[in-house]
């Protein structure tokens, strides 16, 4: 009792201790509760150097915070996450730049020792980052993004993480212009975000439009000018999506460059000055210089000298000038003030020019000196890595040559015990050997006795192996009976399986001859319909030019038959087939209304409006299909109206899937026709419609499709008729 007493003593002792331990590291929380809080960064104050000298010294001090602590109580996260905020920070100020790559390479050290994937591969982003925007050495650059590349692809990847790195990759090679290998990355890059990107829907958006413009650029360099068209309006209609108004003025300064190359300067400056308009709010003054230079450019080849002056003193006055823009700025100058013969402006002017010229080349030289010493320190830096490579792997050659050293004593001591082990038991196998003599000798003693024993033993043994026998006969017999049974059953489940499966292929036979003759069914009173439709419009058709022969009319009745003929031959054409071009259909539908104007002396006008993008030749619909409501429109509507009226025909598509047309006419109205009682006009004119309507249900059961027809009854103001409107939906 008294130990447990003192057992629970020690462990109540532990625990205090314990939490004492654990009270010397204050856990680091945020407002919102999380684990690793990171000190705000207000982007806009990113040049303001005590303002960021201040969040890194706290962010120093969370870090610091954070490696004090033991090794079980680390968080590896919370140390990588400060590690890439750090580098993130010092990038975007003015000083301490060469801190980006500090942070970056620690990072990087940092997360393959605890096999961190995600920031191994942002450690290795913000290394890139320095070569590539601060130091301006695009090699060097690619190389670490190659390096990430590998480290994601070898790794169970996250697809969010790798099109980031396809993204980079197609960037960097545009730019070194191996044009081949930037469009295969960001092709993949394209591929990669339609598994998710991890981001907003609009900086989502932003990121394929880069890609687009991206795509543009190189076929641009590969002279497919059709594709880079292509692309670059896919741009252009998606930029509504797209949040950062930067992306617009980019887009539109790219595409200014292309319609240049094209020739088509006009529309070149309107794109320009559109992001001269974004870069001006944005307050960009870099590239609103660059924007102006090249406006300043186009005008003077357009010889608008006056506002080629404008815009190169415009971009000259900005505070902050690319030495690109000042260049061309100065070079536009002087070649204005040369065509108006202001000599001594322009040889000012071109000496400024001439001086920013050699400027820019120098620095340019000086650039790529930099960019050649930066890669022998690099290829330096590789060679030493190889070195202790290889160093290390005849340290490891000498452990493994140790190992199997040791592995060979082993393996003898192993032997030698194993010999020990043989040798006592061959001497238990000799004592054993002995007593079994022993033995021997006594039974000889007890022959008798032993004799009497085997008897009986002989006799249990024969009682035995016959209550076996009798158990086996009966085992056996039951066996074979259970097989029997098992194979009857066997059989009896086959044959009906059989005849299951002979059952439903005749059921499913006969199913389909009923579906092929309902389907053979439906198409022949589609064509009896159509059959009996042809010869009602033919009929109308010679109906019309009797009536227009009897007047004598020789010249208007031969160019009536001239139509009629061209009319009947698309009729006979189009019976024969199932559906017609809409193109065929709106010139059937057009030459119908024509002869019948002609019939009535210009009584009835139209119009037939198609709308935009409609390809007419490419879509097919049922053959006179509309026609029987435009005749409708015209018995019925205009033929009881003295001054006659007009016939509309709106043809639209509201999707890839549905085509929308609109009958329309200014007569009548249905209720008042239905006052007149020319029953010879409403016998012989319903039943086009009555034939019309039945082919829609038939097409709609056959094809399984949803024609509609709907009728509607204009009214003005007052209530009173002013026409009617018929609408009809096909699915195509």
């Amino acid at each position: 009792m008294l130990s447990k007493k003192r057992g629970t003593l020690v462990l109540l002792l532990l625990l205090v201790c314990f939490h004492a331990a654990l009270a010397q590291f204050k856990r680091i929380t945020s407002s919102v509760g999380q684990k690793y809080p990171m000190p705000a960064f207000d982007m806009n104050r990113a040049k303001d150097s005590v303002y960021t000298r201040a969040v890194a010294d706290k962010a120093h001090e969370l870090l610091a915070i954070e490696k004090q602590k033991p090794p079980s109580l680390r968080r590896d996260s919370t140390i990588l996450r400060l590690y890439n905020y750090l580098g993130a920070l010092y990038r975007e100020t003015k000083s301490h730049k060469d801190s980006c790559l500090y942070y970056g390479k620690k990072m990087v050290a940092y997360a393959q020792s605890c096999r961190n994937v995600e920031f191994e591969v942002k450690g290795l982003f913000q290394e890139a980052y320095y070569y590539r925007n601060i130091k301006t050495n695009t090699e060097a650059s690619l190389r670490l993004y190659l390096k990430a590349y590998k480290v994601v692809e070898n790794a169970d990847h996250d697809p969010q993480v790798f099109w980031r790195i396809c993204y980079n990759l197609g960037d960097v090679y545009t730019n070194i212009r191996e044009y081949d290998n930037a469009l295969k990355y960001y092709q993949q890059a394209d591929s990669l975000m339609k598994a998710g990107t991890g981001l907003s829907v609009g900086s989502a958006w932003a990121y394929q439009v880069s890609i687009w413009q991206g795509v543009a650029i190189i076929n641009i360099k590969k002279g497919k000018y059709d594709v880079a068209e292509k692309y670059y309006r896919l741009c252009l209609d998606n930029l509504k999506n797209v949040p950062i108004k930067g992306n617009y003025a980019s887009v539109y300064d790219d595409y200014s460059d292309f319609l240049r190359t094209q020739n088509r300067t006009d529309e070149a400056i309107e794109y320009r000055k559109k992001a001269e308009t974004i870069w001006f709010e944005l307050d960009k003054f870099e590239n609103l210089c660059s924007t102006q230079s090249l406006l300043a450019d186009y005008y003077l080849s357009q010889n608008n000298f006056e506002l080629a002056q404008q815009y190169a003193e415009k971009a000259l006055s900005l505070p902050r000038k690319p030495r690109i823009g000042v260049q061309n700025s100065y070079r536009v100058l002087y070649l204005t003030e040369s065509k108006k013969g202001n000599w001594r402006s322009s040889l000012a002017n071109f000496e400024k020019y001439v001086i920013a010229r050699d400027s820019a080349t120098a620095i340019y030289n000086s650039e790529e000196l930099y960019k050649i010493q930066s890669q022998f320190d690099l290829e330096r830096i590789e060679l030493k890595n190889k070195q202790v490579q290889d160093l290390q792997a005849k340290e490891l050659l000498n452990i493994q040559q140790k190992n199997k050293f040791d592995q060979l004593k082993s393996m003898a001591e192993r032997q030698r015990f194993l010999d020990q082990a043989t040798s006592e038991k061959l001497r238990s196998q000799i004592e054993t050997q002995t007593l079994k003599e022993q033995v021997n000798k006594q039974k000889l003693l007890s022959t008798d006795e032993k004799t009497r024993q085997e008897n009986i033993i002989k006799t249990l043994k024969i009682k035995e192996l016959e209550q076996n026998k009798v158990i086996e006969d009966r085992s056996r017999n039951i066996l074979v009976l259970g097989l029997t049974m098992a194979i009857i059953l066997g059989f009896v489940l086959v044959w009906y399986n059989r005849k299951l499966r002979a059952n439903y292929r005749e059921l499913k036979s006969k199913n389909k001859i009923i579906e092929d003759v309902t389907h053979r069914i439906q198409a022949t009173e589609i064509s009896a319909l159509r059959a009996q439709m042809n010869p009602h419009f033919i009929f109308n058709c010679l109906n019309s030019i009797q009536l227009f022969t009897a007047q004598n009319e020789a010249e208007k009745a031969s160019e009536y038959l001239s139509k009629f003929s061209r009319l009947i031959r698309l009729v006979l054409e189009n019976s024969r087939s199932e559906k017609v071009t809409l193109e065929n259909e709106l010139e059937t539908l057009r030459l119908y209304i024509e002869m019948e104007a002609m019939r009535f002396k210009g009584k009835v006008s139209y119009h037939i409006n198609i709308a935009e993008g409609i390809d007419t030749s490419y879509i097919q619909i049922p053959p006179l299909l509309v026609q029987p409501f435009v005749e409708n429109a015209i018995w019925h509507g205009l033929m009881h109206k003295d001054a006659g009226g007009t016939i509309g025909v709106e043809v639209t598509q509201p999707n890839e899937n549905l085509l929308h047309i609109e009958i329309l006419d200014d007569g009548i109205g249905r209720e008042k026709a239905a006052e007149f009682k020319s029953k010879s006009a409403t016998i012989n004119k319903s039943f086009g419609m009555k034939v019309t309507n039945e082919r829609i249900e038939l097409i709609n059961q056959l094809y399984n499709s949803t024609t509609k027809v709907q009728v509607f009854d204009l009214q003005n103001q007052q209530g009173q008729a002013t026409g009617t409107k018929v609408v009809v939906e096909i699915p195509i």
